[in-house]
């Protein structure tokens, strides 16, 4: 039924692992053009923003991005889950932030529930932040001073 949330919600599911991502994004907004506060149908709608952000454009990547935080920060307001903190993770670490996303993780295992995704997610942060530039000392010489 077009009115039922769930049932789009669920289609959109049956849709993604099909890889039919523009059909399955429909059903997410229908979903949540219904209720806008749905929190499963605002997670997949960032899913599948931040699995297209991996393949973009810089510009189109940024976009992307931006829209899968204001998904999942709708989706955290409405029911803060452990698989909506492990997206924003997943977001932060795409925009390169691994500090920001190491604190989603820690808001996601919180949470008591711990969702599929976040042990994968808890790896790629730790992979990003082991892969950091490390910050120069206080005090330690740098290129500029060298000279």
């Amino acid at each position: 039924h077009p009115e039922h949330p769930v049932a789009n919600n669920q289609m959109g599911v049956l849709l993604l692992r099909q890889f039919r991502m523009d059909l399955a994004t429909e059903h997410f907004q229908r979903a949540v053009q219904v209720q806008p506060r749905y929190e499963a149908a605002l997670r997949n709608l960032a899913r599948i923003c931040c699995a297209r952000a991996e393949t973009a454009e810089p510009a189109e990547r940024a976009t992307l991005l931006s829209t899968a935080t204001q998904h999942v920060e709708k989706a955290l307001e409405s029911a803060p889950t452990s698989a909506a903190w492990a997206i924003l993770a997943r977001i932060r670490v795409l925009n390169g932030q691994p500090q920001e996303a190491m604190a989603a993780v820690m808001e996601a295992e919180r949470m008591g529930t711990i969702c599929r995704d976040l042990p994968a997610v808890k790896a790629e942060v730790q992979l990003a932040l082991a892969t950091m530039a490390p910050a120069a000392a206080p005090g330690a010489p740098n290129s500029a001073s060298m000279s």
